[in-house]
């Protein structure tokens, strides 16, 4: 395609996508509530100069800190005002479907990534993710600009680039902690393109991502030690997510009240949030070998949450999302297509492998589930260009 041509698509799929968000999100935005609203506590706070604290002023560890961050950005342009906020993540929202074009684009051809693109642009937890204080959306536009800076290899490990990879992952680390071990996985992409080079070589190169990645990790990790005197590099909600995993209240992956448990009570009485995650996960790996079988029915659960077609979080109910239901065949199919290509398919493989593994070893659900749809659709994508090229063959 030419480049003009080009450009015209990437304007048609943005504005299509925005027109969608805007019209969504102007019409009034939900009232935050559990972790949507201590967000938006906090980057009130920011805002407003007290800093990254409590209510109550105490300093503030449980939650990464960008998102709140880009919150408070909004609020000291626009005031406390949750259009604004639905507005500017409606446009993130709108540059994420253009990135699942380019994506979708380079992995397949143009073709493929309209389809992925137009897949994005109607898909409803898309749209309503535009108007909630959640990280979900602004972390899936920091994971996919990774994604699309990892399929330019090599030609992308100039050092420039490789800086700029190690800022994105830093910048996704600090907006959601699960993602610190993401920087080991990407390792592989570096021998697979690069694989005729000396070793020296490529480590030379993933080693300008890393010191740029840690770069952006240390002043919130110095942060944390000065306030608490203890090696914190973004946040301290491990220990409940983890414990959460392991020890549900009736069964039901989420956040434990302490009122609901005794080992999470007892953590309550513990000052510093450092050693009160640390507690927990010393509880939850002593509960790991003492119930092993339990710990094994546990895993299939969180596969079976991390994977439901009802998205409760989200769009909130018992939405049943006949989209998401719809896709999977082809998306399976497009997967097991992809396999048979690791190394070429390997940057958008890696998102869903390493989500899924995060979530077999803390719990899953489908709000979480929603940053790797992007490349789920992607891959129902080359499921649906193959059963039509099977088709067109059979006439």
């Amino acid at each position: 395609m030419k480049p003009a041509k080009n450009r015209y698509l990437v304007f048609m799929i943005f504005f299509a996508a925005l027109l969608i968000r805007l019209a969504y999100v102007v019409k009034g935005n939900d009232i935050p509530v559990a972790d949507a609203m201590h967000y938006d506590a906090l980057g009130l706070s920011l805002s407003q100069g007290k800093g990254y604290v409590e209510s109550n002023g105490i300093p503030h560890s449980f939650y990464p800190p960008l998102y709140p961050f880009f919150l408070s950005l909004i609020y000291r342009l626009f005031g406390h005002n949750y259009l604004a906020v639905g507005v500017t993540q409606a446009i993130i929202g709108s540059f994420s479907c253009v990135l699942i074009y380019l994506i979708g684009k380079s992995l397949i051809n143009n073709l493929g990534g309209i389809i992925a693109g137009i897949i994005t642009i109607i898909y409803f937890p898309f749209i309503k993710s535009a108007g909630l204080l959640l990280t979900e959306l602004f972390f899936t536009f920091l994971l996919l600009l990774i994604t699309l800076l990892l399929l330019k290899a090599p030609r992308a490990f100039e050092s420039k680039a490789m800086a700029v990879l190690g800022i994105l992952l830093g910048a996704a680390a600090l907006t959601k902690v699960m993602m610190l071990l993401y920087i080991l996985f990407i390792i592989p992409v570096f021998f697979f393109s690069l694989g005729g080079k000396p070793l020296s070589d490529i480590m030379k190169k993933y080693s300008v991502a890393l010191v740029f990645f840690i770069m952006s990790l240390l002043p919130w990790t110095i942060r944390n030690f000065v306030i608490y005197h203890k090696f914190i590099p973004v946040a301290t909600q491990g220990g409940i997510t983890l414990y959460s995993g392991y020890c549900p209240p009736k069964g039901v992956f989420g956040m434990l009240a302490g009122d609901k448990d005794p080992i999470v009570v007892e953590a309550d009485k513990i000052a510093c949030p450092a050693e009160k995650s640390n507690f927990l996960v010393g509880k939850t790996v002593q509960f790991i070998k003492e119930n092993p079988g339990k710990v094994l029915g546990l895993e299939v659960k969180k596969i079976l949450y991390f994977w439901a077609p009802f998205d409760w979080e989200i769009v909130g109910g018992r939405y049943f999302n006949i989209m998401y239901v719809v896709m999977a065949p082809f998306f399976i199919s497009g997967f097991f297509m992809a396999l048979m290509e690791f190394k070429r398919f390997y940057p958008v493989l890696l998102p869903i492998i390493y989500f899924q593994l995060m979530t077999l070893v803390f719990y899953g659900s489908p709000r979480f589930r929603l940053i790797i749809e992007p490349f789920l659709f992607i891959f129902a994508t080359i499921g649906i260009l193959g059963l039509y090229g099977q088709l067109a063959t059979k006439k």
